[in-house]
């Protein structure tokens, strides 16, 4: 019993500590719907970026925040 409640502990600490998350998406034209290959997306401040690859996916762990602005470009 008692290795049952240490583990239940354990695991409720490491999802209290994480201080990152993931967003990722595809990267699109508005009219077409087409995947954009090479747009930049980054978080200003944070040195944290990435570029669409040729399917248009990208993906972005960035540091845990009240608020954080993504600035896409193509």
């Amino acid at each position: 019993m008692k290795k049952i409640v240490l583990l239940l502990f354990l695991s409720t600490q490491l999802l209290f500590s994480q201080n990152k998350f993931t967003i990722s998406g595809y990267a699109k034209e508005k009219g077409s719907q087409e995947q954009l290959i090479g747009v930049n997306i980054y978080v200003p401040g944070t040195g944290v970026g990435t570029t669409s690859n040729t399917f248009g996916y990208y993906s972005l762990t960035l540091p845990k925040a009240d608020t954080l602005t993504i600035v896409y470009s193509f």
